[in-house]
């Protein structure tokens, strides 16, 4: 049925599994229809997904470290998918997973190893551990 009468539910996400052309087409035309109602993005190369336009992996981020009194230049995002863009750019320090989407690698301070050469543990020794 139409999308919009979920918009009035007190729903918390709504993923759509298809393919991957159908998935980019998905989220294109949903945020075009309805991005002011909701946060439309790709959190898997065939997961189309939306959750509350207030709602975000970057916004959480900056509350967590308010929250423990870190400033948001001295904190690391590592993300892949576009479910993580916003995290590793308001990230003081963004890493992107070597097999990440092109869009994270380009707004990412760092492109790390691929999840199969463990990309998160190559950073954290890299970046953290190793001061």
């Amino acid at each position: 049925s139409d999308l919009t009468n979920w918009l009035r539910a007190d729903l918390l996400k709504l993923v759509i599994v298809t393919d991957e052309s159908t998935t980019i087409t998905i989220v294109k035309e949903l945020t075009e229809e309805l991005g002011d109602q909701l946060n439309v993005t790709r959190s898997y190369p065939i997961f189309a997904e939306t959750i509350s336009p207030i709602a975000s992996k970057g916004r959480a981020l900056r509350k967590l470290a308010a929250h423990l009194g870190i400033q948001i230049e001295r904190v690391m995002g590592i993300g892949d998918n576009l479910n993580d863009l916003d995290l590793v750019e308001v990230a003081g320090f963004g890493v992107a997973m070597g097999n990440g989407a092109p869009e994270v690698k380009a707004q990412a301070d760092y492109v790390t190893d691929d999840v199969d050469g463990d990309g998160v543990a190559t950073a954290l020794e890299k970046f953290i551990l190793q001061r």
